[in-house]
């Protein structure tokens, strides 16, 4: 048996030469490169080694012998054929070589120094305390902007009385110290009365619509439609009217205005005030009044009718004072000022003198309509003049030949503004309401004689009209 397989073997050997020849032929006539060459060469061992491991199963698996061995010839293996070479591969492109970078030389490192070795401590000496650490720095907070509040501008009413709606909210009677800010809207049911300080007010006729607009140091009132009553004698905050048509500055006064449809009219009752339109400016003083109309342009001031302002006539007092002295204290008067009494003094060539002057802003204001009471007596039945002096006027309205009789009674004398006539009869015959007056003289008859004069005090009324 091992005889046979050597032959076999042998066979075998000799045909793989056979296709190592022919392979080697055909791969000396195909010009190629080394890679092909080694491609051949692994095709050959490859298919050697592909023949031994044949050849050592058959003999794996080759049966025991017996006693008498009975001779098998195993026919002879086929023979592969051998592999085709593989195709061959393009040879790649010639790669250029990378330049080597340039190693820079390298500067020396110097030597670290050794860290020093740590004192030995002394086994008597205490150790030191450790040393506080550190305060870290704490990070800055990033100055954050505080975001702009809007707040609107308001104003605290002292006191309102009457039935209205405002910032529709139902107000009812009396109220106390109310606040009211921009953009607050009051619609009236019935006349409404707001005290804005002592002596200054206003009147809301009903059915009457306002708009608040308060400022740092003013009261604007927009008025839309209706009727109001400013008055505005006592000290405090300015206070504007504001319409469609023009716009009322006030200067410490008494004035109403009115709007209907299409125009606006403004009178005034005392004082003066400024009415600015689009179309000019217009001083308007007491008992006057003009017609503004939508377009700005505004009418010559004419003699005010005051019947309009009947509606108020029981929501105002009907008399004011406008001036008042009862000689509690010596003043400027020219007199002698004793217990709350003054005395006519006597001098040359004329009666016994009472008398009292003041420059700006002067004693009063030339009432619409008004009175002159004086509170006196006389020891012996005699006459006595009334005089006041107006600058504007520049002439002098006197009431003469006045009886008082003798008594120790206190007399109150009444004279209206109205029976006041001037010195100078070029002037007008009655005094201008709202003409400031700064002198007021009394004169008890006309000649020096006996008798004394005493007033215990004067006071000037205003009427409501």
């Amino acid at each position: 048996m091992t005889d046979d397989l050597e032959r076999q073997l042998d066979e075998f050997y000799r045909k793989l030469d056979g296709s190592a020849r022919r392979v080697e032929a055909r791969w000396k006539s195909t010009p190629g490169t080394e890679s092909r060459k080694v491609a051949a060469w692994l095709g050959a061992g490859v298919a050697a080694a592909a023949a031994i491991l044949l050849m050592i199963s058959a003999l794996r698996t080759e049966p025991k012998r017996s006693e008498q061995p009975v001779v098998k010839i195993a026919p002879p293996p086929p023979v592969e054929p051998p592999p085709r070479p593989a195709p061959p591969v393009p040879a790649p492109a010639p790669r250029t070589p990378a330049p080597r970078p340039i190693e820079l030389p390298r500067t020396p490192e110097s030597p670290r120094p050794e860290p020093p070795l740590p004192p030995t401590p002394t086994p008597d000496a205490p150790k030191p305390p450790p040393a506080p650490p550190a305060p870290r720095p704490e990070p800055s907070k990033p100055n954050v902007a505080t975001p702009t509040q809007v707040v609107r501008a308001s104003l605290k009413l002292r006191e309102t009385e009457g039935t209205f709606e405002l910032a529709d909210r139902g107000v009812r009677g009396k109220q106390k110290d109310l606040e009211v800010a921009v953009g607050d809207r009051l619609r009236a049911s019935t006349p409404v009365k707001i005290t804005l300080a002592d002596d200054r007010f206003l009147l809301l006729a009903a059915r009457t619509v306002v708009e608040f607009r308060p400022e740092e140091k003013r009261l604007s009132i927009a008025l839309e439609q209706g009727e109001l009553i400013a008055d505005l004698v006592g000290p405090g905050a300015d206070v504007r009217v504001v319409t469609r048509a023009c716009e009322i500055v006030p200067q410490g006064t008494v004035f109403g205005v009115k709007v209907d449809v299409g125009r606006v009219m403004v009178t005034v009752e005392k004082g003066r005030v400024e009415v600015q339109g689009s179309k000019g400016r217009v001083s308007l003083r007491a008992a006057e009044s003009l017609q503004a109309s939508e377009d700005g342009g505004l009418g010559a001031p004419v003699p005010a009718d005051f019947r309009t302002f009947g509606w108020a006539r029981t929501h105002r007092a009907p008399e004011m004072t406008v001036y008042a002295e009862e000689f509690s204290k010596p003043g400027a008067w020219i007199g002698e000022v004793n217990r709350g009494a003054a005395r006519a003094v006597a001098k040359p060539d004329s009666g016994a003198v009472l008398q009292v002057a003041s420059d700006k802003p002067g004693l009063f204001d030339v009432p619409v309509r008004g009175f002159l009471t004086i509170v006196c007596r006389s020891d012996r039945a005699g006459r006595f003049k009334v005089q006041v002096f107006s600058p504007e006027l520049r002439t002098t309205y006197t009431k003469t030949n006045i009886p008082i009789l003798r008594g120790e009674a206190w007399r109150p004398i009444t004279i209206d503004f109205d029976e006041l006539v001037p010195s100078d009869k070029s002037k007008p015959s009655r005094m201008t309401p709202g003409a400031p007056v700064t002198d007021l003289l009394l004169m008890y008859n006309d000649e020096p004689g006996p008798g004394n004069f005493w007033v215990d005090s004067i006071k000037v009324t205003e009427v409501r009209p």
